[in-house]
């Protein structure tokens, strides 16, 4: 029998979503760089950087927690301390809450393959469900060359209505590392595409100065912020087919010209780089040597704009 947790939504930015395994992910010093993109409901960014790094200890009730801080700046020069308090024991993940003097598990890591997690967003909205569909051990791309334990997670429904197979919605999943967080949003809530927003995605994850994990979409820690009082939300091209059957990608430009699509795996590892012959609308890109899976794509134009999305091949 699968086993249901529910787990609470927080209101203050990035908490753990990770738990340790052989390496721990609460420790002094860590840092996640997180990149976001505006998708909607955002009307002060485009694109920013968020830094969170685990600094100081904190005892409540005898006993220990690191506190959450984050900053926008590069240098951290306007790092500031966070209402968040975090400990790990036995794999768990656990969040003081001041206010009601108690703490909770907000993450468990000894979730296997099967198991559900139940995640209420909003008090109005019946509570998303998210399935464990695989749990095993991976290198990372730029980190330093551990196996480590990944539990990949996907968005099967709401708990009134679970989905069918071909109802499930490709763009929203979630990747946990041991040591690491998530693949998404670092030390933060389990990722959901289906709450809107900004999309985000981990640049890096360092313990001090080791790298743990660098995405090689970006090759940086750090891209700077960009600001519009206006944001348009149209994305420039159309996936046509989201999952794919036929192993053929095939995306409705319009007048947009992309030059180059890169594919990348879930842990950031590249799989595919392919020049593309602007002729015509809709571009077929064959993926008949790539597995089955879920992908992030990139596409470049001739002037380094750079769009991004995410695939299902099955």
């Amino acid at each position: 029998m699968k086993k249901e947790l529910l787990l609470f939504a927080v209101s203050v930015l990035p908490f753990a979503n990770l738990l340790a395994q052989s390496e721990p992910l609460i420790e002094e010093g860590k840092q996640w760089s997180i990149h976001s993109i505006c998708e909607s409901y955002c009307d002060d960014y485009l694109e920013q950087t968020t830094i969170n790094l685990l600094q100081g200890d904190v005892t409540f009730n005898d006993i220990l927690y690191k506190q959450l801080h984050v900053a926008r700046n590069e240098d951290l020069s306007d790092l500031k301390p966070l209402q968040s308090y975090l400990r790990e024991e036995g794999n768990k993940i656990y969040q003081y809450n001041p206010t009601e003097n108690s703490e909770r598990v907000i993450y468990d890591f000894n979730l296997q393959k099967g198991d559900r997690i139940k995640k209420q967003y909003d008090p109005n909205i019946s509570p998303v469900v998210f399935e464990v569909t695989s749990v095993k051990d991976t290198i990372l791309a730029g980190g330093n060359g551990e196996k480590r334990k990944c539990i990949f997670l996907d968005w099967i429904g709401f708990e009134d209505n679970i989905w069918e197979k071909n109802e499930l919605e490709s763009n929203a999943f979630d990747i946990w590392v041991e040591g690491v967080g998530s693949l998404y949003s670092g030390i933060g809530e389990i990722y959901a595409g289906a709450t809107g927003g900004s999309q985000t995605s981990v640049l890096c994850c360092h313990n001090g100065s080791t790298p743990l994990f660098v995405n090689d979409k970006y090759n940086t820690c750090y891209r700077l912020i960009t600001t519009g009082i206006e944001v348009n939300n149209k994305l420039p091209y159309t996936i046509l087919h989201n999952p794919i059957e036929n192993k053929i990608l095939s995306i409705d430009t319009g007048d947009n010209k992309f030059n180059q699509i890169d594919l990348y795996s879930l842990v950031g590892t590249l799989v595919l780089s392919q020049h593309i012959a602007f002729d015509a609308s809709p571009l077929d890109i064959s993926l008949k040597e790539v597995d089955s899976g879920s992908y992030l794509f990139v596409l470049t134009k001739d002037n380094g704009d750079r769009e991004s999305g995410k695939i299902v091949i099955k």
